[in-house]
């Protein structure tokens, strides 16, 4: 059975991931899943969904007194966020956590276009 054929409960390993509203705007959901997939990850679920404040507040809460804190939620309330649910294709891969954070690049824009700069992310 390979991971794509087995549901979540399954997985020992998976994680969340979110393509923000600006991603989702532009149209790159498909190009996004596209380069998962290519880099050994799975989506085993996956759900459009605008954010509420209260969601923003929840999902980030380990950063609610940063000063860009309140320019976030009004940025993840402004439109859909497609939500996905990865695991990776080969079981003996590193943890799935890792894999996306370094598909993922830095979290400094600038820093993110010097090292990637074809990436989705960057643009």
């Amino acid at each position: 059975n390979s991971a794509s054929q087995r549901s979540a409960t399954e997985l020992s390993d998976f994680t969340l991931a979110l393509i923000k509203p600006d991603a989702v705007r532009a149209g790159f959901v498909a190009d996004i899943i596209s380069e998962l997939n290519e880099n050994g990850l799975i989506v085993i679920s996956q759900q459009e969904h605008t954010m509420t404040s209260e969601e923003v507040h929840k999902f980030y809460s380990h950063i609610t007194n940063e000063p860009y804190f309140l320019n976030l939620v009004d940025y993840m309330t402004s439109g859909p966020s497609v939500a996905l649910v990865l695991a990776k294709v080969n079981p003996s891969e590193r943890p799935v956590c890792e894999m996306l954070k370094e598909l993922c690049g830095p979290k400094d824009g600038v820093c993110a276009r010097q090292e990637k700069p074809a990436r989705q992310k960057t643009k």
